[in-house]
């Protein structure tokens, strides 16, 4: 918005325009306004006022007559008229006004402004066409790169995207070029793939067509597993593994190339009968070939076997009651099927004796080693060295050569007999001992001994090499339980079958323990004695003790001492102080065996006492007339829902409870705690307090301070009193 004033007549009155537009960018036009605004000194009347306006060279006297004005401000003309803007977007525009008495001359105030210029439009940005299609080409550099070329038709582009398929997989991006390029370089293939590959350019007008796909192969990878196989008129070539996109094959038989560019599988027909052949292949795609494949296995059309190998059992001890197996692997020659296997068989140095089987099994299985001497006529129960060997036959009618002579040791399986423990056994640890036996006299090799529970469940398993022939299990029997111990023994990899013994734990106790325990009121603990009782001539002595406390008549138990020496005193600064305390002695023998002694303590103390400190030692006597406040809580809400008129209850898992207590102490008193007592008791290190009562209260918890303003004085000394909150959190 602008203001323009036009000048001043002879009796200062004034005409000013003020002029606004508004623009429309894509009609390339500017509204203009005009509002006049006639400023008057002083009253004016007139009955030839004439007002008029111009803009942009239109216009017109829009008033003639008569008209009167108050000293003031008024708007006597608003008018608008659109403007066109030129090709470049500009415009200016004049515009005029007056207002004038034609008779008198009371007023005559003009305004004129000179080619305003108005705001530019800027000419519409026209975009340009978009690129014309690429038309790409693919030139292979190696497995690993290949050179993308592409034409750039049409208008330039801003912008080039790449993209590739691997294998026929999903298109990826693999380039953004910028600016209007004609090629790129993928330096990222590899061997046995096919690679599918397109072009789109762009501008900021839009994107062209892609271009076609252009497909390219690498080198075909090795083919695998080459197989050769007899078949009617010649030998069946295969691989069991073949590249994806090899499109023919090479095969040789030996280092003469036999067939190039054929298909798998293939046949070599008629070849040379009497020579062995073996074959490799190679793979191509074009003039992209592989190297050539491992080996085939050499196939002679028909020849006898050559002789087995792999014989099991060689060298072996074999238990005679185990299966009878022998086991050999066909060597063919012409790679035909076993038909028939022979088998001999003979002590060291005498006669053969012989067994045919017609089977293409290369192994032949007897119930036990000892039937299969039998079948052999060895005679006698079968034990002992012995020597075998087998040949075969294939398809040729004549058997391969006979393989080399294996050995195998027939031997009786041991037998074992457990001498310990003894039923029932009065020991903690059980000692296994056990006879080896063996018809021959071979030694024992190796030994596993298992303990067991009455449920069958192991329990322990110990195992080892040599003759040993006891051993003492680790586990600590419990008393009268029952147990199972298993035996079993080796000659070589011949196990005896294991041999198993139950027994149960009867352990002879220790003599009970004496227990003494009274409540010591100048302390604020129980004293607690015990002692070893007596085990005579029948019991065993006692080696360890353990005392517990319960403060509910024995309902609950906790634990005050573990494997303590059996002679001992102790002060116990957790008892009741009001009501009764039971305490269990637990003697144990050396076996584990226990015995038990119970002692109720009675303690009657009308005082409350706080204790603290390591085990609650540090205890302080407070005057039972306090003033004692217990609060308990659970942690509750309300919660409320759309569509309930009630909230719903919740309670948590946390508890609060707290005694709050207060009083007053002498500070000279001999019988109560002290000051110094109260003060050294606020300050312990351990976090834990220990509050009794009279009422029979104990409670764990933590304390903040223990308050003690000073009263007045007495003859008796100073009064102070005293007073702590406790919040319970359990013993920790």
């Amino acid at each position: 918005m602008v203001d323009y004033w036009g000048p001043a007549d002879a009796r200062n009155n004034q005409l000013m325009v003020s002029i606004t537009w508004s623009q429309n960018a894509a009609a390339n036009t500017t509204t203009v306004r005009c509002v006049y605004y006639l400023v008057v000194s002083q009253w004016v009347a007139s009955s030839a006022m004439q007002l008029g306006y111009t803009i942009a060279g239109g216009g017109a006297t829009v008033f003639n007559g008569y008209a009167q004005y108050a000293a003031g401000t008024h708007v006597v003309m608003d008018y608008s008229r659109t403007i066109v803007h030129n090709a470049n977007g500009d415009a200016s525009v004049t515009v005029t006004g007056y207002v004038y008495d034609a008779i008198n001359a009371y007023i005559n105030v003009p305004v004129t402004v000179t080619n305003l210029t108005l705001p530019r439009i800027p000419p519409p940005v026209v975009p340009p066409a978009p690129p014309g299609a690429p038309v790409l080409s693919v030139a292979r550099n190696s497995d690993t790169q290949h050179t993308l070329s592409w034409s750039r038709p049409g208008t330039a582009a801003t912008r080039a995207i790449v993209q590739r398929r691997e294998n026929s997989g999903a298109w990826t991006q693999i380039a953004s070029l910028s600016g209007d390029p004609a090629s790129y370089v993928d330096r990222a293939t590899k061997a046995n793939r096919r690679y599918d590959y397109r072009v789109i350019r762009s501008n900021t007008g839009g994107s062209s067509a892609w271009s076609g796909v252009v497909t390219v192969y690498t080198t075909p990878a090795v083919p695998t597993g080459i197989s050769a196989t007899r078949t009617t008129g010649g030998i069946r070539v295969d691989a069991t593994s073949k590249p994806p996109y090899a499109a023919s094959y090479d095969v040789a038989d030996g280092d003469t190339v036999v067939a190039s560019g054929v298909a798998l599988p293939w046949v070599h027909e008629n070849p040379n009968a009497a020579l062995p052949h073996t074959y490799k292949v190679r793979a191509k795609r074009g003039a992209l070939v592989s190297t050539w494949s491992a080996a085939s296995p050499t196939v002679q059309l028909t020849a006898p076997p050559n002789a087995p190998g792999n014989l099991t059992p060689n060298g072996a001890l074999v238990s005679s009651e185990a299966q009878g197996v022998l086991g050999w692997r066909h060597n063919p020659a012409d790679a035909s099927e076993q038909t028939r296997a022979q088998v001999q068989m003979r002590r060291p140095g005498g006669a053969w004796s012989s067994a045919e089987f017609a089977s293409s099994a290369q192994s032949k299985t007897w119930p036990t080693a000892a039937e299969m001497l039998d079948e052999f006529g060895m005679g006698g129960d079968g034990l002992g060295l012995i020597e075998w060997q087998v040949r075969t036959k294939g398809a040729h009618p004549d058997w391969g050569a006979w393989s080399a002579v294996a050995t195998a040791d027939v031997a009786a399986p041991p037998v074992v007999t457990i001498t310990s423990p003894e039923d029932p056994l009065d020991s903690a640890y059980c000692v296994v001992s056990w006879l080896h036996f063996q018809s021959e006299g071979r030694p024992q090799s190796a030994w596993e001994a298992i303990l067991l529970d009455e449920e069958g469940a192991e329990l322990e398993r110990r195992s080892g090499d040599g003759a040993t022939s006891s051993v003492t299990m680790r586990y600590r029997l419990e008393d009268q339980h029952t147990y199972r111990v298993t035996v079993r023994t080796a000659v070589g990899p011949i196990w005896s079958a294991p041999v198993t013994v139950d027994f149960a734990a009867e352990f002879v106790p220790p003599a009970p323990p004496r227990v003494l325990a009274e409540w010591r009121e100048e302390l604020g603990c129980v004293q607690l004695v015990v002692g070893e009782g007596d085990p005579g001539e029948d019991l065993r002595e006692t080696i360890a003790v353990d005392v517990l406390r319960s403060i509910d008549g024995g309902v609950t138990w906790e634990t005050i001492l573990e494997q303590a020496d059996p002679n001992l005193l102790f002060d116990d600064w957790e008892s009741l102080t009001a009501g009764l305390t039971t305490y269990r002695a637990i003697a144990y023998a050396e076996t584990g065996a226990s015995a038990t002694t119970d002692y109720v303590a009675r303690a009657d103390s009308p005082a409350l006492w706080l204790s603290g400190g390591t085990g609650f030692a540090t205890a302080a006597r407070l005057p039972y007339d306090p003033s004692i406040k217990v609060d308990a809580a659970r942690a509750r809400s309300v919660q409320r829902y759309e569509g309930r008129p009630y909230g719903v209850p919740y309670a948590g898992e946390q508890l609060t409870h707290t005694v709050d207590a207060s009083g007053t102490l002498l500070e000279d008193d001999d019988v109560n705690a002290t000051i110094i007592q109260m003060v050294d008791l606020a300050q312990t290190e351990e976090p834990v307090h220990l509050y009794r009562d009279p009422d029979g209260r104990r409670i764990y918890g933590v304390i903040g301070s223990v308050s003690l303003p000073r009263d007045t004085g007495t003859p008796e000394g100073a009064i102070w009193q005293w007073q702590f909150q406790l919040e319970e959190t359990g013993r920790q």
